[in-house]
């Protein structure tokens, strides 16, 4: 049994993070003013209706994206691609201060999507 458990977890130990990093790697935290562009888009195309435009991303926001997507033909990720922020007409700077800047916001936006 012993042996069986620490196979199993050795086995997910490599197949998990691998499969973390391939489905994340277009991924990286967005700005609030990114995020608010992002919701604004939404609200204009209707997608994003029953929440504020506040900066957090969080469920209404991803499932909005991913209606968005879905509706669009674009691969569906919850989450706003480069593809997906071109067909929302979203563009913003992906500059060094920007992605900085989201270092104090990353656990806040974090938490609200997990809530």
């Amino acid at each position: 049994m012993k042996r069986f458990l620490f196979s199993a977890l050795l086995a997910a130990a490599f197949i998990f993070p691998a499969a973390q990093a391939s489905a994340g790697e277009h991924k990286r935290h967005l700005t609030p003013k990114q995020v608010e562009a992002v919701q604004q888009s939404l609200r204009d195309a209707g997608y994003y209706r029953d929440a504020p435009v506040d900066g957090l991303w969080g469920r209404v926001s991803k499932n909005a994206i991913a209606s968005f997507q879905n509706d669009k033909g674009l691969k569906v990720t919850g989450y706003p691609d480069r593809e997906t922020r071109e067909r929302l007409g979203v563009r913003f700077p992906e500059t060094g201060q920007e992605l900085s800047q989201n270092a104090e916001y990353k656990h806040k936006q974090k938490r609200k999507f997990n809530d």
